[in-house]
């Protein structure tokens, strides 16, 4: 996963999380939701995500959802640390996740 894919914790611990760029949405603490996750990027984060002990991972929402390779500029520096509850993979390769916020992350961009 390349260093736009990941950001650390907002509280400088030095975590890395995988990142999920949101289209059209945002996700606040203590509101659970189920997304659809279809693109590439996004897919290769929650398998990440999946394979860490909490299956834990940063959503934030993107500037323009006319973009479908978002860059770091391209992200709002808030978001949510989530924990993913369930995930189904379906027949043409994208994903239904269930997400439980676990807090609002502010993170920093490295590039």
């Amino acid at each position: 996963m390349s260093e736009q894919e990941r950001q650390e914790t907002p509280q400088d611990t030095g975590e890395v999380y995988p990142l999920v760029a949101l289209k059209n949405m945002v996700v606040f603490p203590r509101t659970r939701m189920t997304l659809a996750i279809a693109r590439e990027k996004s897919v290769r984060a929650i398998e990440e995500a999946m394979m860490r002990p909490d299956h834990t991972l940063i959503t934030a929402s993107q500037h323009n959802p006319d973009i479908d390779d978002p860059q770091p500029k391209d992200i709002y520096p808030i978001g949510a640390l989530v924990e993913i509850t369930t995930m189904h993979r379906q027949h043409d390769g994208s994903l239904q996740v269930a997400l439980c916020p676990v807090e609002s992350s502010f993170f920093g961009r490295r590039y």
